[in-house]
């Protein structure tokens, strides 16, 4: 009995030092969130959205893409909003040119949309 129990001991420890440390097949992955490249720029988008619209909450997000052209870069976003007066939806698409070295803003254009 005693045999027994060392040997589980031992088996127990190796199992415990082993290196990686042993997973009974459950791979574990240790991943940074990595923040998009667009993220500043979805900042932008929606404080200027909200100045436009200060009576109007945001109820979703999303990013379309960029172009960029010689040294410009236009960022797209489509927001969608509702009023607070009247509880109207609307959608909003944010265009956001700018400096492509320096990240200068050159122009923002919020264009509104039902679709």
């Amino acid at each position: 009995m005693l045999k027994k129990v060392l040997s589980g001991l031992f088996v127990t420890a190796l199992l415990l030092m082993s290196n990686p440390p042993f997973s009974f097949g459950i791979e574990t992955v240790h991943a940074q969130k990595q923040i998009p490249s667009y993220a500043k720029w979805g900042i932008v988008a929606i404080k200027e959205t909200m100045k436009k619209y200060p009576t109007s909450r945001i109820e979703d997000y999303s990013y379309m893409g960029k172009k960029t052209k010689d040294s410009k870069t236009e960022e797209k976003f489509k927001l969608w909003l509702k009023n607070y007066n009247n509880e109207d939806e609307f959608g909003v698409i944010v265009r956001i040119k700018y400096e492509t070295k320096t990240e200068k803003v050159l122009e923002v254009k919020i264009d509104e949309t039902r679709i």
